[in-house]
């Protein structure tokens, strides 16, 4: 039930010293923003910790209840701290999976400086098309989605309107498949079955024709 998976999430419970949580809460905050579709997670070696609002999206997204988030530094702090969420490896496996899978989103995962409890460097990352740097963390208890391709897309113009050009490369059996064909329509038919018959879980625009609102865009949204 609800309690006990919020109970197995948070055990382990992260112990730092009060010179540690400082470090760790300064040299968090020191990473600045990054990208809303961004999720860093935090190796702890026996199992991983989300902090700040990567916490409170974890909790509210997979556990439903804001009860397995922790806070490190004084409550007493106009911030009330910053908050963290442990999480098991059984749980980070399905988190994780979950995030690239189904959400879409990109994971970073960061590793403890040498000699350091308070000090992360970034170890991995990966994205919806591209899971490889994290297959070993993620599926030695699950199968691999058989389809992880990305697809990359250009459009460029010719006399007669526009052509696409297009790469899908499968980054699990490293195939790499090149087409270019004529964009009848406004509407992108060509694209849009492309994105279908490719399944790809990523798909990059070339900036020099991408901007909202775009059909291009809007398909790529969609599918």
């Amino acid at each position: 039930d609800q309690a006990k998976m919020a109970e197995d999430a948070t055990s382990p419970a992260l112990k730092l010293d009060k010179k540690q949580e400082v470090g760790f809460i300064s040299f968090f905050r020191s990473l600045g923003e990054k990208p809303k579709d961004t999720i860093r997670i935090f190796d702890r070696k026996d199992f991983y910790t989300v902090h700040g609002q990567d916490a409170l999206f974890i909790a509210d997204d997979y556990f439903r209840t804001r009860a397995v988030v922790r806070y490190l530094g004084s409550a007493a702090h106009a911030d009330g701290g910053l908050p963290s969420v442990s999480l098991r490896r059984s749980l980070f496996e399905s988190t994780v999976r979950d995030l690239l899978l189904n959400k879409r989103m990109k994971v970073e995962v960061w590793i403890a400086k040498a000699g350091s409890g308070s000090i992360f460097v970034k170890g991995k990352t990966a994205s919806p098309g591209n899971v490889k740097s994290l297959e070993d963390d993620l599926f030695a208890t699950a199968d691999l989605d058989s389809n992880n391709v990305i697809l990359a897309v250009r459009l460029s113009p010719t006399s007669q309107g526009r052509q696409l050009h297009a790469a899908a490369v499968d980054t699990t059996s490293f195939h790499l498949h090149l087409c270019s064909v004529e964009a009848e329509d406004e509407a992108l038919t060509h694209f849009e079955s492309l994105l279908v018959q490719t399944g790809a879980r990523e798909c990059l625009i070339s900036g020099e024709v991408y901007s909202e609102g775009t059909p291009e865009a809007e398909i790529s949204e969609r599918a």
